[in-house]
């Protein structure tokens, strides 16, 4: 399912960081070979010319990263940096050096972990709702009822349809929500649980929301959170697939 992303993790801005990076990296091995200096004009327009094929890669890399499209970000990532290795492997080939070999190796573990961190990121319950628009009947079978309040006031309700210790997904009744923060509100086996999020994505429709939450207020004595909830749904064995 499609969803509209108002919010880029970290991991989206470090990646974004590392195709630079990698553009750089390439640039400076093509400069050494040309013998010309780093920061000129005319060795730039060399290096777009030469290279047009590996700076569209890494420019449609950051485009997906940043417009969500996550297989195609995946796929993209992957062949820019295969493209990054394989030049600097014929370079090596070429004229061998190890600052550069060393170089290559924190390169590919680099490469390596921040694919790892992405695919932990984009698997976080606020950018899964856990259902599909062409889905016959309702989401959830057991449903776990979800109050959303902006301040004191009730804004939506509706129930949660998954759910991770990051923040959840609900899908809601069809009053539009703004972007900012909401309280999310779980009633629960005679409790309340309050934590305050911060809507992250919603679907097409303006149906389902996802909210990351912030975890940024300590809680009174007596105030059950959202990490207590979850708890308790981890004991109980509830997992979003069970409740369909």
């Amino acid at each position: 399912m499609k969803l509209k992303i108002f919010y880029r993790s970290s991991i989206v801005w470090n990646i974004a960081l590392f195709v630079l990076m990698s553009l750089a990296f390439i640039y400076l091995q093509y400069i050494s070979d040309i013998s010309k200096s780093v920061f000129t004009k005319e060795s730039l327009l060399l290096f777009v010319q030469q290279f047009g094929f590996f700076v569209s890669v890494a420019a449609l890399t950051m485009i997906s990263f940043f417009a969500y499209r996550r297989r195609l970000s995946e796929v993209l990532y992957v062949l820019m940096v295969l493209l990054t290795v394989a030049y600097t492997v014929m370079n090596l080939v070429e004229s061998f050096s190890k600052f550069s070999l060393i170089l290559l190796f924190i390169y590919m573990i680099v490469a390596y972990y921040f694919y790892q961190f992405y695919e932990i990121d984009i698997s976080e319950s606020y950018y899964n709702p856990g259902y599909h628009n062409d889905e016959l009947f309702e989401p959830m079978l057991i449903k776990i009822p979800v109050d959303v309040y902006k301040g004191d006031e009730q804004v939506a309700t509706g129930w949660l349809t998954n759910w991770s210790e990051e923040g959840c997904f609900a899908l809601v009744d069809s009053k539009k929500l703004h972007r900012g923060k909401y309280n999310i509100r779980v009633k629960f086996s005679d409790n309340e649980f309050t934590e305050e999020g911060v809507i992250v994505s919603s679907t097409r429709s303006n149906q389902g929301y996802g909210v990351r939450f912030l975890y940024s207020k300590s809680k009174a004595e007596n105030e059950l959170g959202w990490k207590a909830f979850y708890n308790i749904l981890k004991e109980l064995g509830y997992t979003p697939e069970l409740l369909k």
